[in-house]
């Protein structure tokens, strides 16, 4: 009797495990759950806030508080909807693996179970009229019946469509049973909750309007790849500029000793985005451009908050020799080929963004004293205490109306638009507003070079939001889309002034699955990380 129940088991073992698989699916699969989440839910999602975030900017400029609360709303539901889709693909990928990784081999010792009923079959049949026709045959297959078991289920499976991840659905859907049954179910109602979450969002009246849809249809018909709008040109600069290369080539007229400094400092200071580097930046082309050549060598050198002085050496080497002397491994050796280099040389040395005078700055200094007479160092900082201890303080100044209004314009405006009339007089609106913060007119002026349209300018003009240059940032920030978001926030892992190639960060976004080709034009996302 035992022997019967073993074979009719090992035959019917399929039939009942593809019966049980169609039942617990039928409860708990989530593959056609899992296959929308991809390829529907999740760019309705992103699709929605780009909508919420450009109804957001269009109410604002109207001053309809309620409105703009409500969408703030809409905006966070969303969000943590996208963090949820996030999740839920992310534990499907974890189980991927760990089916991968474990396998789905029967365990080796599960075999140990059915050696009894193996011999109680053999037993049997010896004492049958039929057991020397069949004896041989149960023999081998104890020690077989394994490779045989499997060979059969592998054949019904086939026959019957099951798959190596599950049971293949009559629309070609594969059940994901490298899951827990309970752990599908659960899946399932959390994919069911973002569905729901999708239909009240597209439910809502501030997004159901013609006038929304209208604006959006015309924002992503001008939409452009998020490139240089205009050629770098700098306005109003010029007499700062004169003037700086003129104090550069003062005589100190103090007579020479062993003690004092080969070099003098002067310090140009103001607010954040004011335009310090680029007057900095300006004065050195000049200077490199300069036929007489007053000075043997020219350094710009970004030095911000925090810094390592192996970093600005190296970076003042590679002005001098174009190379970071890799071979040279501690800060000391970088100091003496950096004093090698800059001996008997009359130099100007810029020191871009430097901070309240630390310790380290009387290291950073040490190696410069070998220079020749007349060589200056040129420093950009928010406070003049970081000055150096000079007393040749230039603060910036703010550009000139006409000036700022100029250069806002260069940054806005398409050469391929050559009737402007209708966009000047709301440029100057929106320029008024930025306060002539150089850092706010180039990047205000960028987002309105990219949607072209005169309404989204007209509203622009109207926001209030424009009014501080912190504010102009943000609103510039949120006209990105999604995904240029993401790219731009991973930025931000690195340190300030950190060199980035473009290949490798490119490379570094795909990687963490932040390019994907939302158009669906099948382009490589290697072309699309490059217009990023």
């Amino acid at each position: 009797m035992g022997s019967v129940i073993t074979v009719l088991g090992w035959l019917l073992s399929p039939i009942i495990s593809l019966l049980v698989n169609r039942f617990i699916s039928y409860l708990f699969d989530a593959s056609p759950k899992i296959q929308e989440l991809e390829i529907q839910t999740v760019p309705k999602l992103e699709q929605m806030l780009r909508k919420i975030e450009e109804e957001r900017m269009h109410r604002k400029a109207k001053k309809e508080r309620s409105a703009v609360q409500n969408l703030d709303t809409l905006a966070k539901l969303v969000k943590s909807a996208l963090y949820e889709a996030e999740d839920v693909l992310d534990l499907i990928a974890y189980h991927q693996i760990e089916k991968d990784v474990i396998g789905d081999d029967e365990p080796q010792g599960s075999s140990s179970k059915w050696h009894p009923h193996i011999d109680d079959a053999i037993h049997a049949c010896k004492t049958s009229w039929i057991g020397r026709c069949i004896t041989t045959l149960l023999e081998w297959a104890q020690v077989n019946w394994f490779e045989v078991a499997r060979s059969y289920r592998d054949w019904f499976y086939d026959a019957t469509g099951i798959t190596a991840t599950g049971y293949q659905l009559e629309d070609g859907t594969a059940v994901y049973s490298f899951m827990p049954a309970i752990a599908r179910w659960k899946l399932r109602k959390r994919i069911e909750k973002l569905e729901n979450t999708v239909t009240n969002v597209e439910n809502s009246p501030y997004l159901t309007q013609t006038s929304s849809g209208a604006w959006n249809d015309i924002v992503n018909m001008n939409r452009r790849s998020i490139t240089s709008s205009s050629t770098r040109k700098v306005f109003g600069r010029d007499r700062e500029r004169d003037m700086i290369r003129s104090m550069l080539r003062e005589d100190d007229s103090l007579p020479s000793s062993s003690s004092r400094k080969c070099y003098s400092v002067i310090c140009i200071y103001g607010i954040p985005g004011s335009g310090k580097t680029t007057l900095a930046q300006y004065v050195c082309e000049y200077e490199k451009e300069d036929k007489d050549r007053y000075f043997d060598t020219v350094m710009l050198i970004y030095v911000s908050k925090t810094y390592r002085l192996e970093d600005i050496f190296r970076d003042m080497l590679e002005e001098i020799t174009q190379s970071r002397h890799s071979e040279i491994s501690d800060c000391r050796g970088l100091e003496a080929k950096l004093v090698e280099n800059l001996r008997g040389k009359r130099f100007l040395l810029v020191l871009d963004d430097l901070w309240v005078n630390d310790e380290n700055h009387e290291k950073l200094l040490s190696p410069l004293n070998v220079g020749k007479s007349g060589s200056r160092i040129l420093v950009t900082a928010q406070s003049k205490e970081a000055a150096l201890g000079s007393n040749r303080l230039i603060p910036i100044s703010d550009l000139e109306e006409e000036q700022y209004f100029s250069m806002f314009m260069h940054y806005a405006l398409d050469s391929t638009i050559f009737d402007d009339r209708e966009y000047i007089p709301i440029g100057r609106k929106i320029a008024k507003k930025l306060n002539r913060s150089p850092i706010a007119a180039v990047t205000v002026a960028g987002q309105l070079w990219r949607n072209p349209d005169i309404r989204f300018w007209q509203t622009t003009a109207n926001l209030d939001v424009l009014n501080k240059t912190k504010g102009a940032l943000w609103w510039s920030y949120n006209q990105l889309v999604v995904d240029v978001r993401r790219c731009f926030q991973y930025c931000s892992i690195f340190p300030r002034r950190y060199e980035l190639e473009r290949d490798n960060l490119v490379r570094m976004w795909i990687a963490q699955e932040f390019v994907k080709d939302n158009d669906g034009n099948n382009e490589d996302v290697e072309d699309v990380g490059q217009s990023l």
